[in-house]
């Protein structure tokens, strides 16, 4: 689950970060969103992944200004990992 800003673009920044570490992206959900904060919750499914890249990513997204909070990556095959 990743907290957003709700704005255009934050959704490929993800991406691109994901990508630039090797990592597909199985599906997204943007669960809700909050109007008064301006804010938006994804979850974001991988496909199986490396540690190691998983990481790489998850460090980029984290640098991300429109980034609130990663409270959990779901990587294909496992159970969601909190990472922040």
């Amino acid at each position: 689950l990743v907290s957003v800003d709700d704005q255009s673009g934050v959704l490929a920044q993800i991406a691109f970060a994901l990508g630039e570490a090797k990592i597909s992206i199985a599906s997204v959900i943007q669960k809700e969103t909050n109007e008064d904060a301006r804010t938006a919750e994804l979850v974001i499914m991988t496909h199986e992944a490396h540690e190691a890249s998983m990481q790489q990513a998850l460090q980029a997204v984290r640098a991300l200004p429109a980034i609130r909070e990663i409270g959990g990556f779901l990587r294909g095959g496992e159970k969601m990992t909190t990472r922040r």
